[in-house]
């Protein structure tokens, strides 16, 4: 056993010599020799050395190694540090040459792991920059490969050419958006019987239409939920909650519309690419004049922009196995603030939510308390809030005023594949059909 031991660590020593070692002759000269930093190569010339420069010294060390039978013919260079170098030799017969170096960092783990990320990776190294090429599934896959370069130490902008091809474009994400003012004193009687209206009300919807919506039968979970919270709102959450994509918030909010204690103030839909913000805003934008100087000691003045209203934005960081969404989504109320305005220039007063959630796909979210009554009795002074877009019905409404109703985001987002996505087949095959039906005259 020790001795097939012993010859498994000669082979692999005897192997790592070879990889070490160079053979010089007069057709290499001048070639470019890769070494790792910390490591080191032997070069083996055909003439023997009689003086040899470095152009950095603090770059590589150089050594003679003996040799009998080839005395001043084989030099060990050993790399130190990372960068490019030239070695100058001059041979006993007057002749010389020159070899160039590049010392790169030994990055064999990290390459190794971003391989097995994309088997397809090609990764090269000269003069201390890393080049990425070949092929990769997903940008999600790209992103992760770069990273692994970055905690490595390497300098992504400075140091990493990126030609990596991605073979699959990214997932997008849309995202079904409904503002709404609920009224919960209101609501109240519908939440307490929701069972018997909304399973009603849901037989009628259905049959009236041509084509049914693809909500599922009446869910006793939706009626439980909502019955046994404290408020509509809460029971709406509650049940989109348990659920799931299961829940048809535009069938529900009908619903409450029909009843009056609903109103649906925006209903859009936004667009965005995975680990990108999709950004909705109701309201406007106040420029303020702001006095600065320059460097030189130059007074200027600048304009800086204010967004004012209603603000709301999601960021899909990761779609998790296709069926996942991990969203962050900011809501933010600014609100403009004349009474306590400074040399003529407004206060402004911010309210901010961020809310972190890892969301199934076509399930909705649904969030309130952004804007309280308190908001519009601190500010009511200020006329401009009612003319805001879509929320200022809200900000006009007695029942908001006084406390009795709230505003609620519903928010559903849906992953869409665009490698796989057939709506423009669907839609080639309808104009085909239309244009097949229709009779033009001469």
């Amino acid at each position: 056993m020790k001795k097939i031991l012993v010859l498994i660590f000669v082979l692999f020593v005897s192997l790592y010599a070879d990889k070490n070692y160079v053979v010089i002759n007069e057709d290499t000269y001048e070639n470019l020799i890769l070494v790792e930093k910390g490591s080191y190569k032997i070069l083996e010339f055909s003439k023997m050395i009689s003086k040899v420069k470095v152009n950095d010294s603090k770059t590589l060390e150089i050594t003679f190694i003996k040799n009998k039978d080839k005395p001043l013919h084989i030099l060990k260079i050993y790399a130190k540090d990372t960068g490019s170098t030239t070695i100058f030799i001059d041979f006993a017969d007057q002749s010389n040459a020159q070899v160039e170096f590049s010392i790169i960092k030994d990055l064999s783990t990290i390459i190794k792991l971003a391989k097995k990320i994309s088997p397809e990776l090609i990764v090269n190294q000269s003069n201390g920059e890393i080049i990425l090429q070949g092929k990769v599934n997903t940008n999600k896959d790209k992103r992760k490969i770069i990273k692994l370069f970055e905690k490595a130490n390497i300098d992504i902008k400075k140091d990493l050419i990126d030609l990596i091809v991605v073979k699959n474009p990214d997932k997008m994400l849309r995202v079904k958006l409904y503002v709404t003012e609920i009224n919960n004193n209101e609501g109240l009687e519908i939440k307490n019987s929701w069972a018997a209206g909304y399973k009603n009300y849901e037989r009628n919807y259905l049959s009236a239409q041509e084509a049914p919506s693809s909500s599922s039968a009446f869910n006793p979970i939706l009626a439980n939920s909502i019955e046994g919270a404290v408020t509509l709102s809460g029971g709406l959450t509650a049940g989109a909650n348990a659920l799931g994509s299961a829940f048809n918030a535009g069938l529900v909010l009908n619903y409450l519309s029909s009843k009056g204690v609903a109103k649906i103030l925006d209903e859009t839909t936004l667009i965005t690419l995975e680990n990108k913000e999709a950004k909705f805003h109701a309201g406007g934008t106040i420029y303020i004049k702001i006095q600065t100087t320059t460097d030189k000691g130059v007074p200027s003045t600048q304009l800086r922009s204010i967004k004012y209203g209603l603000q709301l934005i999601i960021k899909a960081k990761e779609i998790v196995n296709g069926e996942y969404i991990d969203m962050e989504i900011i809501t933010k109320s600014t609100q403009i603030d004349r009474v306590n305005q400074v040399d003529g220039i407004p206060s402004f007063t911010d309210k901010t939510i961020e809310t972190s959630v890892l969301a199934k796909n076509k399930a909705t979210l649904v969030l309130g308390g952004l804007i309280k009554s308190q908001d519009i009795k601190t500010n009511s002074q200020i006329p401009l809030l009612g003319d805001l877009p879509l929320i200022g019905a809200l900000f006009r409404s007695k029942d908001f005023q006084e406390g009795r109703s709230e505003l609620v985001f519903f928010i559903t987002p849906e992953i869409v594949d665009v490698s796989k996505n057939n709506e423009k087949k669907v839609l080639d095959k309808s104009t085909k059909l239309i244009q097949k039906d229709i009779k033009f005259k001469k």
